[in-house]
């Protein structure tokens, strides 16, 4: 298969064709074939009351804080300790990488992406059926026949939302034809202000080969700022948490500016982390205006060269972001959930939203707890955890009856954030695809962040409470345990 691989690189390079590769593989969540719209007219999933979407209805505001800062440091460094979480410590990063050895593993990746997606059951965004000659661009696009030896990193710094993605082109791959809220190819979404580890360029130069802290994979190129060395790197995130101004909001949009378009309009994510604008440092002619009700903060601007430089820019105290990291309290992890309530789906990131795992970290982002990327890594961080893969229903429940609003819940390929019991049904709030026992045992097409019970189905029919097979606390050490002061919500009948 390699070799049947060089050969489409070879023959795309005499064509002196353009862009796209098969690389990285996040394996998360299985979308059904087929679904059944929900009526215009459903509004609330079945139990679910309006009531319910106020953060107020789980938690006290005046809740206990569960834990500190220090606590959470020391979670986030023993996530690097545990291979399963995939998780890169990029302050203590080596400075070089096995060029032949990262160009194996990628073609690697390539030889069992051209093998799945020309297997006759996916589409391109033109309902095409995708064959080898769809991703012939992509393989060309990868390179790699020049590697030699050890190479030094690049340190970049993201200056956009920026999709990444396991082809270095825009192919959009469906596993249903026609639909093109899905795509197999992409992996995960970047930060503004994120950094990264460069390894490659792409043949003609439009995307860059990036590691993050979770997870690895292309990015367009226009995404990146790169530093002039790895002290300007670290200056641009690695800042004090009393520096740090963090978004809260599901997403939100600087305002327009003529005076610098470099911060005009850009869109900022939950989770975004930014350093803020020391009085002294303000300079009025970066803005063309005084910051007052607005938090001026340090972005980071790409120059027409490439290189990495920063600016500053206003965000709008209508906003919610907070001055330092969130005080986790059960309160605040379900208003920071809530910023989402209604918010699209997005498969890997895409569509500027989330997937399901990525809006768990998105969340716990908001207050210093840096979880791995998808569900299989989520559930092998050294937290309090519980396997209730062999419980009965009512085990189950009898275990959810201990757990604090905010615990994380998985079933197999997605994972949902618990609210808590209510009326003898639990409720969970997640980024969903598809559910069935809504409408009888039809499958319904949700594709945004919503709450439900865990009386809901996945695509197999089979209840997520039936489905579901660990629990944990993330801001819980494996060795701690849960009292019933950490239960905030009061248990109904």
């Amino acid at each position: 298969m390699k070799t049947k691989i060089k050969k489409l690189q070879e023959i795309c390079r005499k064509k002196n064709v353009l862009p796209a590769l098969a690389v990285f593989c996040l394996c998360s969540l299985i979308l059904c074939s087929s679904s059944c719209p929900v009526s215009a007219m459903d509004t609330l999933l079945p139990n679910v009351t309006e009531a319910m979407t106020d953060p107020a209805y789980w938690a006290d505001e005046e809740g206990e804080v569960l834990t500190d800062p220090d606590a959470l440091q020391y979670l986030n460094r023993s996530f690097f300790q545990v291979s399963e979480c995939w998780m890169k410590d990029l302050r203590n990063a080596g400075d070089e990488f096995d060029e032949e050895e990262f160009f194996e593993e990628i073609l690697g990746y390539a030889e069992e992406d051209l093998e799945e997606y020309t297997n006759g059951e996916y589409w391109d965004r033109e309902g095409n059926t995708v064959t080898e000659d769809t991703l012939s661009y992509a393989l060309y696009n990868t390179g790699g026949e020049d590697a030699s030896g050890w190479k030094a990193y690049r340190y970049g710094i993201c200056v956009r939302h920026a999709d990444l993605m396991t082809l270095p082109d825009d192919l959009l791959i469906t596993d249903e034809k026609g639909d093109l809220d899905y795509n197999a190819v992409q992996v995960s979404a970047l930060r503004v202000g994120e950094p990264v580890l460069v390894k490659e360029d792409s043949v003609e130069g439009d995307y860059l080969y990036v590691d993050t802290d979770c997870i690895s994979g292309w990015v367009r190129t226009e995404a990146v700022a790169l530093c002039r060395n790895r002290e300007e790197w670290l200056s641009a995130w690695d800042f004090p948490e009393e520096e740090a101004v963090v978004v809260e909001e599901g997403r939100l949009v600087l305002e327009e500016s003529n005076v610098n378009p470099s911060a005009s309009g850009v869109q900022l994510d939950m989770g975004t982390i930014l350093r803020k604008v020391r009085p002294e440092e303000y300079d009025v002619a970066m803005t063309g205006r005084t910051p007052i009700h607005n938090i001026p903060v340090w972005l980071p601007v790409r120059r027409p060269d490439g290189s990495y430089t920063r600016t500053i820019a206003l965000i709008s105290r209508k906003y919610d972001v907070s001055e330092g990291f969130l005080p986790l309290t059960a309160y605040n992890i379900v208003k920071t959930a809530f910023a989402r309530l209604g918010d699209v789906y997005g498969w890997g990131s895409m569509l500027n939203s989330a997937d399901c795992s990525n809006y768990l970290r998105d969340i716990y982002r908001c207050f210093g707890l840096n979880m791995p990327r998808n569900t299989v890594r989520q559930m092998a961080m050294p937290v309090y955890k519980i396997d209730v893969s062999g419980m009965s229903n009512d085990e189950k429940k009898e275990v959810l009856d201990t757990l604090p609003t905010g615990a994380c819940l998985y079933v197999p390929g997605h994972t949902m954030l618990y609210l808590g019991r209510d009326g003898g049904k639990y409720f969970v709030i997640s980024a969903s695809s598809r559910m069935t026992r809504i409408h009888g045992d039809e499958k319904t097409r949700i594709r945004g962040v919503v709450i439900n019970s865990l009386g809901v189905g996945r695509p197999n029919g089979k209840t997520w409470l039936s489905l579901m097979n660990t629990v944990l606390v993330p801001w819980m050490g494996e060795d701690e345990e849960i009292s019933h002061s950490d239960i905030t919500l009061e248990l109904l009948p």
